[in-house]
C-alpha cells in the first residue's frame, strides 16, 4: 500500500470539494511523517501542473 500516493489522490479529490476525500486524507496523514505529507503534496501539485 502506497500511502503517499493515496494521500496525493485524496488531496486532489479534496481540492475538487469531495468531503469524504478530506476525511480520508486526514486519516492517512496520521500515518505519514511530515516529509511524506510534503512529498504527497508536491506530487499533487506536479499532477495538477501536467493535467
Amino acid at each position: 500500500m502506497d500511502l503517499i500516493q493515496a494521500h496525493k489522490w485524496f488531496n486532489l479529490a479534496a481540492l475538487r470539494g469531495n468531503e469524504e476525500a478530506k476525511r480520508y486524507r486526514m486519516e492517512i496523514s496520521r500515518d505519514l511523517t511530515r516529509a511524506e505529507v510534503s512529498k504527497a503534496q508536491r506530487l499533487a501539485r506536479k499532477w495538477l501542473a501536467v493535467n
